[in-house]
Parts: structure tokens; C-alpha cells; sequence
């Protein structure tokens, strides 16, 4: 039996000012994925609510009832046009605390699954609370994980998804300044590194400017660049992800005995 493909759309959209605005965007470029055959689309961090400390500031000016309806929406959009949605959002959960979630849509609407950010920077404490689970979904047939923006600085996460059969893994951002720029190489080359240590494919999306702090690419299980989206542009750019070349060579040769030997164990 062929291994199965997956055409995987990276949405590189601005933020707007609305939930309704951000679901306007969402949902055109679901339809743009729809004609150029993608599978799914991934959108940046916070896309329906916005990011806290670039979008808002005051965390009990998040409208959780506005973000709620506006991922019915997103959810009602995926399944109008057949397309999968992988969608950044800050939540408020009925305990009132605020988590920072990325939420993956069937073709058909379903709910796959929903991953709340584990690694969480230092201003990102003063709003989210973090997750402490990281789960492999299935979107069809094909075994993913999702992770969001500081989970590229930490290994740990994606070596937990690709133990657990993980062959793609969605990451999305929402990085951008005029001052750090300089994280382009630093960034973009752990994420290569992820994808070639695990053996996994590896989607990553950051929002659309201005001034990103690193680039929305594909990497395949080799490390190798399938697709970029142009730094600050909005648009919507496909990666063909061939299932065949996931290897888990790395993970089958690896010492595990290594981390006791270097600490003495």
C-alpha cells in the first residue's frame, strides 16, 4: 500500500483588529487552499483572539464569547469548502483562565484535537496558562502533532511527538519586530534541525509581518526546505509532504543511556 501524501497550506495572514475580520481572512484562504488542493491550511498563533502583549493587552479584554463564535465559524468554514483548518487561539476556559490553543478542523468540521502551548515566555505567563499534554492526532490516515511559537527553542516537545508516531508536526507564530530579526537564522534553523533529528516533516507558520522574526517554511525529514512564504507578505503558499520519507532512524539508534553517563548516573 502507498504511503500517504498530505498538501499542507501555510497561511501567512496579518492579524486584524476583529474576530470577525481575522474569520473573513481565515475563511478566503481556505477557499484559495481549496483551489490550489491543500488538504489543510495552518494559520499563526492567536489568530482568533489575538496574541496577548501584540494584540492585547489587558487580559480581561479578551471577548471569550466572541472567540468562541468565531472558531464555529472557522469550523463551519472548513467544512463549506473542504479543507482542513489548523487554527491559532486564545482561549478563556470556563475556569476563566486564558490558554493559548491551537485547534486542528477536519475537512468535514470535526474537531481533531486541540493543543494548548506548554512552553510559555516570560510575558506570556502574565496571561496564559500552560498546557502539560502533548498529543499526536490523526488528520485522515496521517499521525500529526501540534506545537506553538517558544516550543521551537526546546527539544524536548517534538522528540515526545516523534516517540509517539508523530510524522508532521504544525507549528504556528506570531513573531514579528523590528528588534529581533536577528532570530531569522537562529530560529529557522532549529526548526530544519527538528524535522531532521525526528525524522519528521515539519510545517511552521508565523504571522505576516511586519518585521517577522522568522520565516513561514517547510522542512521534510532530511531537513531540506520544501516551501517559504515571502518574509511580511500575506499569502498563502502549499508543501507536498511525500509519508514515504519519514525515517526513524535517529530515534531507533539514539543512547538512551547517554543522559545518566553525562550526568554521572
Amino acid at each position: 500500500m502507498a504511503e500517504p501524501k498530505l498538501r499542507v497550506g501555510l497561511g501567512q495572514i496579518r492579524g486584524r483588529e476583529s474576530v470577525a475580520e481575522n474569520v473573513a481572512v481565515v475563511t478566503e484562504f481556505l477557499a484559495r487552499g481549496k483551489e490550489q488542493g491543500a488538504d489543510v491550511v495552518l494559520f499563526p498563533e492567536g489568530t482568533i483572539g489575538g496574541y496577548f502583549s501584540v494584540d492585547f493587552v489587558d487580559p480581561l479584554a479578551l471577548d471569550g464569547a466572541a472567540v468562541e463564535a468565531g472558531l464555529e465559524a472557522v469550523r463551519q468554514a472548513a467544512a463549506a469548502h473542504g479543507v482542513a483548518a489548523a487554527v491559532g487561539a486564545s482561549r478563556r476556559g470556563e475556569d476563566g483562565a486564558i490558554r493559548n490553543c491551537l485547534l486542528l478542523y477536519s475537512s468535514t468540521g470535526e474537531l481533531v484535537g486541540e493543543y494548548v502551548k506548554t512552553q510559555l515566555t516570560e510575558s506570556d505567563r502574565d496571561c496564559y496558562v500552560p498546557g502539560s499534554v502533548l498529543p499526536v492526532f490523526h488528520l485522515g490516515s496521517v499521525p500529526l502533532g501540534l506545537l506553538i511559537c517558544y516550543d521551537q527553542r526546546f527539544p524536548e516537545p517534538w522528540r515526545a511527538l516523534a516517540l509517539r508516531g508523530a510524522q508532521v508536526v504544525l507549528h504556528c507564530s506570531n513573531a514579528c519586530g523590528p528588534h529581533a530579526t536577528w532570530k531569522i537564522p537562529v530560529v529557522e534553523a532549529h526548526l530544519r534541525s527538528r524535522a531532521a533529528e525526528n525524522g519528521f516533516f515539519v510545517v511552521s507558520v508565523n504571522r505576516a509581518g511586519p518585521f517577522q522574526s522568522w520565516g513561514s517554511v517547510a522542512y521534510d525529514p532530511r531537513g531540506l526546505e520544501l516551501a517559504r512564504a515571502n518574509y511580511d507578505w500575506e499569502e498563502l503558499v502549499t508543501a507536498d509532504l511525500d509519508l514515504s520519507q519519514v525515517s526513524r532512524t535517529f530515534l531507533e539508534e539514539r543512547r538512551t543511556d547517554l543522559t545518566q553517563l553525562l550526568l554521572g548516573g
